[in-house]
């Protein structure tokens, strides 16, 4: 059985953080959906913060990397107008619902020293862990298999 959770973890830094910031809805949410009903099972359920990390190889589409940092971020935006639960916040006060309030999703731009085919075959998976945002890692703990 395997066993996850994310946990704070100091380690040697591999990668250099480029920006961070807050993207949020390119369209506010509808005032009728403000509110966004969790499901007994989301209630009950343990909370849990599920960072993602994506890769991007270098291409020659854009001029820069800051050009496609800007389609990502414009993307993203676009995406979460109609998604609009994940710009939002589990609501403080009775954790039943998540108010759709446009807040937005961190995005953290990091540029790596080698290339992405080295990083991916040559590295410790350990090595992922410090891509996510504020120190958190994806900690796997495996049981041990009978022999």
């Amino acid at each position: 059985m395997m066993m996850s959770k994310l946990l704070r973890f100091g380690r040697r830094q591999l990668h250099t953080i480029v920006s961070r910031d807050i993207i949020k809805p390119s369209s506010p949410t509808p005032s009728h959906l403000k509110t966004y009903n969790l499901s007994f099972f989301d209630q009950v359920a343990v909370n849990a913060y599920m960072p993602a990390v994506a890769f991007y190889r270098s291409s020659s589409i854009y001029q820069s990397s800051h050009e496609k940092t800007l389609e990502l971020k414009n993307s993203l935006s676009h995406t979460l107008s109609q998604y609009y639960p994940y710009a939002g916040r589990l609501a403080k006060s009775c954790p039943t619902y998540v108010d759709c309030n446009d807040e937005g999703v961190e995005f953290i731009e990091a540029r790596y020293d080698s290339t992405l085919s080295d990083f991916l075959q040559q590295s410790d998976h350990e090595d992922l862990d410090q891509l996510f945002p504020d120190d958190l890692i994806w900690f796997k703990s495996i049981k041990p298999q009978r022999s």
